[in-house]
This record gives C-alpha cells, structure tokens and sequence, in this order.
C-alpha cells in the first residue's frame, strides 16, 4: 500500500471536516481508531469539534459492542473535547512496562493504580495550564521518546511522524508504516462506502504486518 504522507492525512482529514456531523464524526472516529483496532496501538486521543457533541452521545453507548474499544473523556475545551479510546487489555500491558511506570509515577500517577484510576488521573492532568505530554505513553509511544521528548522539549529528535522519535529510529519507522497501512484500510473502505460499524469489525479482524 502506498505511504501515508503526513500532507496526504492532513488533506484527508480536512475534507471529512466538511461533511454534516454526524457522517463527519463516524469517519474521523473509523481513521484515528484504526491504528487500535487493528493492534498497532493501544489508544488513539480522538478531538471531535463540539457540533459532534449530540452525534457522538448517540453513538457512544454502543462503541464497546460494535468495536470492542473503550473511551474515556479526558477534557472539554470551548471548541472540542478530547476522547481516548483504547483497547483496554494493551493499553493494561503497555502501562505496566517498567520505563513506562516510572515515567508516570513522576507526575503523580500512583504504581498500584488500576487502568480506570490512572485515566481519571490523566484527565485530572487536562486541567491544567498545560498539555500532559505523558500522554504518550498511554498513546503507545516508546517511554524513551516521551522521556527524552519532555526532557528535550521536543527537540533534537532523530525523525517525526506519529510522535517525535530519539531511540530505535528503525523500529518507530516500521511501526509509522504499520500505522499508514492501519489507516489505509480505513480509506479503503470509506471510499467504497461501509457502514462505520461494519467497517470497524473488518479493521478488529485484520491484522497488520
């Protein structure tokens, strides 16, 4: 499949953004989650603009049986409000990486934490003056890379696409690649028209790689 570039999404992403609400919600939703539902990534943040808000309410109570996905709301702003949705077994094992909990526990998120209690305490971050930049290890980023990201202050990385890469450049590619081929077969079958939910069962039953 042909690379994904980064002007090719944003073009993508940009002529959702026109249709009605509810169509645009259904398909933003199918792009960002597709990484999850096919296993590359443990979670995607999904930012829907606040005209979604009725649309996505309407869909929300069935997101779980129709993908197997959960989603947590992590902030409200005047123009959008963020959604993580994640796959709940993954998103457990990333977390309970060594790096990964030592990472955390530095902006106060507790070790014995469950996954509920170590969202809510994500969300809690939201309301601060700033972006929790840690959220890239709930994204499924490499601990390092978020280290090294903050530590840096995003700069003097080795490469960028899906997150701003400082170690194990070769692996961060093959996983960019495996991300572009995730959203790929989400255009695929947007273009040919699949119910959301449909398309949705199609991407959990695929595997990348």
């Amino acid at each position: 499949m042909e690379r994904l570039d980064k002007v090719n999404q944003a073009g993508l992403f940009l002529r959702i953004r026109c249709l009605e609400p509810p169509k645009y919600m259904e398909r933003y939703f199918l792009l960002s989650a597709a990484p999850v539902l096919m296993g590359v990534k443990p979670s995607a943040l999904i930012c829907f603009r606040h005209c979604c808000k009725d649309a996505w309410r309407d869909q929300e109570k069935h997101v779980f049986e129709r993908t197997g996905l959960c989603v947590k709301e992590l902030y409200q702003n005047k123009k959008t409000f963020g959604l993580l949705v994640y796959d709940e077994a993954l998103l457990n094992e990333r977390l309970k990486i060594a790096e990964a909990k030592k990472l955390l526990c530095r902006y106060g998120y507790k070790g014995e934490s469950n996954l509920s209690e170590l969202l809510e305490h994500l969300k809690g971050r939201f309301d601060g003056a700033q972006f929790p930049h840690e959220i890239g290890v709930f994204l499924g980023y490499p601990p390092e890379d978020v280290d090294a990201f903050i530590r840096n202050r995003g700069k003097d990385y080795l490469c960028c696409r899906y997150w701003k890469v400082y170690h194990d450049e070769q692996n961060a590619r093959k996983t960019f690649g495996f991300i572009d081929q995730a959203r790929g077969c989400a255009i695929d079958l947007i273009t040919r028209q699949t119910p959301v939910w449909e398309a949705a069962k199609i991407l959990a039953g695929t595997q990348t790689g």
